[in-house]
């Protein structure tokens, strides 16, 4: 099945994929950060014919459960700041907004 987003995954990621008659729906995506134990949510994508319906919160509830059976007790999701809707249905499903910066710096070899 090809995914819509075309990413390698680590090893030890897990991607939850939503489909219809074998056709992606959606998708997401826990990756766990080894320096700081850190669970991820990422990745996640609805299609665009199926954003208005329950899909996301059964793929955010199924990817709590997973995660919740691995041991974990916190997920964390990001958000982009041009996108507020995520952040506002984040809200509404119980994730709470959390004041830190994220730095990113794109790396090209020389």
């Amino acid at each position: 099945m090809d995914l819509p987003l075309h990413l390698d995954w680590p090893d030890d990621s897990h991607v939850l994929v939503s489909t219809e008659i074998n056709d992606v729906t959606g998708q997401s995506s826990m990756s766990i950060l080894p320096i700081v134990m850190l669970t991820i949510i990422e990745g996640t994508w609805i299609r665009e014919d199926h954003r208005n319906t329950t899909l996301a919160f059964r793929l955010l509830k199924e990817v709590e459960k997973h995660l919740i059976e691995e041991g974990k007790t916190h997920a964390f999701a990001f958000t982009w700041d041009q996108q507020p809707e995520v952040g506002d249905y984040l809200s509404r499903v119980g994730y709470e907004r959390k004041e830190i910066s994220v730095w990113m710096k794109q790396l090209i070899a020389t």
